[in-house]
């Protein structure tokens, strides 16, 4: 999947700790923490800012808009069949985190989402989410969790999910350096069609609700380019469907270094003292 994460900030060139990967959204998006996490710190004491003016600074909450179009291949198998698909789709949102002196730091993200087959056929598979979620999160480690309501409608091969609204958990654990992180976790969805809900008496994998999704993904920094992989195990009424997905994104780094390289200038609005993560995510910029 190829995303382009449009910057609304400034990226600067001092580095941070590594900031970690959230979920990986299941359809669409590769909306990760990961990266060269970039800062503009500000000044303390007529000084440029280090450790410990971030340390001095009174704990406030920061936050900034993002917008992401994306698409790519979906590999599922059903009903003892592979296929693979292809998909457009896109989010919008805000990120935000509470920056403070100690750990654990907390981050999250409102946002809506949507994806649909690339040949446009919308009863085949078309998907609507709106949602928002935040954990704690330390160094390399962190959580995350929230709620996801959502309209949906999918085909997979003879498997069919009706149409219909819900809502789902996610569940999640978060990990990561600052080349590569990943993410394991679980989600659970509850749906208004009853055609939709799950008989668990006939299901050996345990799970709850009326769909249930054991998720996990990794991802790495490769060229300048974020390369990574998701999977997913999904228990729904018409059978479970394991779903493969490749992505590839190019975050704002990778866009600074290409627009310096032709002599241009910085992306963003470089007196804002914020940084944009360039994919959706709490990248580690903003004020310090």
């Amino acid at each position: 999947m190829l995303t382009l994460a449009l910057l609304t900030s400034a990226l600067a060139a001092a580095p941070v700790s590594p900031e970690l990967l959230p979920p990986l959204e299941r359809p669409v998006l590769a909306q990760s923490f990961l990266g060269q996490p970039h800062t503009t710190l500000q000044k303390s004491g007529g000084k440029q800012g280090g450790k410990k003016g971030a340390k001095n600074k009174k704990p406030h909450w920061e936050s900034e808009p993002y917008i992401q179009p994306g698409g790519g291949l979906r590999i599922y198998k059903s009903s003892g069949s592979t296929q693979t698909v292809a998909t457009l789709g896109g989010q919008l949102g805000y990120q935000y985190k509470y920056v403070n002196a100690g750990l654990p730091q907390w981050r999250g993200r409102t946002r809506a989402q949507g994806e649909v087959l690339a040949s446009g056929d919308t009863d085949a598979g078309l998907e609507l989410r709106v949602g928002s979620f935040m954990g704690p999160h330390w160094k390399y480690i962190g959580a995350e969790s929230g709620l996801d309501l959502l309209w949906n409608r999918w085909t997979y091969g003879d498997q069919v999910l009706a149409p219909s609204l819900g809502a789902e958990v996610p569940v999640r654990a978060v990990f990561g350096t600052k080349d590569v992180s990943g993410y394991a976790g679980v989600a659970s969805s509850f749906f208004l069609d009853e055609s939709r809900r799950v008989d668990w008496s006939t299901v050996d994998v345990p799970g709850f609700g009326h769909e249930f999704a054991y998720q996990g993904g990794v991802s790495g920094r490769v060229l300048g380019v974020v390369v990574g992989g998701t999977a997913e195990y999904r228990i729904t009424a018409a059978g479970p469907v394991s779903t493969f997905m490749l992505t590839a994104q190019v975050d704002g780094t990778t866009i600074q270094d290409i627009i310096d390289r032709m002599g241009g200038v910085e992306v963003g609005n470089g007196d804002t003292g914020s940084g944009s993560g360039g994919d959706g995510s709490n990248q580690g910029g903003g004020k310090k």
